[in-house]
Parts: structure tokens; sequence; C-alpha cells
């Protein structure tokens, strides 16, 4: 259990540093307000497609784990293109291929917690809060860092 309680606290703090520096990294690329805005808008977007589609391959895979373990590399990989998109329109792209391969994890990490409370019988809860305790304290650590060297 200590494992896939790990994993949701590492993933929720990574979810966590996603959304605070997210919109810093635009504006420092120059972005306008309303550019950030429609950059950040295309995950919700992306995610009314990926999610249903990942959770159809991960069925048809019978193996939610090598599922998620291919989209965190995925992920990882296109995020670092953010970095390195030089307009808006590459930008947006590089997003939206970002978002197909990271908003399918977090329902795919909640089946598997679920899966793995049922059959080790221990709560999902007990797991899942873990991942509310990482968001919590990289919030918190991040904006007191954040703070301290910037205000």
């Amino acid at each position: 259990m200590i494992r896939i309680s790990l994993f949701n606290f590492f993933y929720y703090w990574v979810i966590s540093l996603i959304n605070a520096f997210l919109p810093l990294l635009f504006r420092f690329k120059g972005l306008s307000p309303g550019q950030i805005g429609i950059v950040l808008s295309v995950g919700p977007i992306v995610a009314i497609f990926s999610q249903p589609l990942w959770g159809i391959i991960s069925d048809k895979r019978q193996s939610v784990k090598s599922v998620i373990l291919f989209l965190l590399v995925a992920a990882f990989i296109t995020g670092l293109a953010v970095f390195f998109s030089p307009t808006i329109v590459l930008l947006v792209i590089m997003m939206m291929i970002f978002h197909f391969f990271m908003s399918p994890i977090q329902p795919l990490l909640d089946s598997l917690s679920t899966i793995f409370a049922k059959e080790n019988g221990v709560s999902y809860s007990s797991i899942r809060v873990w991942g509310s305790i990482g968001f919590a304290m990289a919030s918190f650590v991040l904006g007191t860092v954040w703070g301290r060297l910037y205000l």
C-alpha cells in the first residue's frame, strides 16, 4: 500500500507544480493573459476525448500500470517540448499533445487505487488521501518558496 500511496502523493505534487508554474512560464514567454487562457483551455477540451480513449486502451490491454507508465513517459517528453515552443501556435499544439497524455493519468490512477484497495482489503480513501496531502504540501512549499524569492 505504501507504493501506491506514495505514487498518489508525488503525482498530485507534480499536478500542483504544473498548475502553479505553467501560467508563469507562459507569462515569461511573453503571452498576454488572454493568450495564456487560450493555451490553458486546450487541456480540458483534449481530456474529453483522451480520457475515454486511454480508458478503452487500458481495458483492452488489461494493464492499467503499463498504460500509466507509458502516459507518464509521453507526458514528460511532450511537457519538455512545451518549454521550447517558440510560437503560440506551436505552444497550443504541444499543450494539446501534452494533455492528450497527461489528462488520463488521474482517472487511471484512481482506477488502479480502487482495484488495489479492493484486492487488499483496504479503503480507497486511505490510498487517495495521500494525493490530497501531496497537493496541499506542494502548494504550501511552492507558495512559500515563491513568496520568499520573488515577493
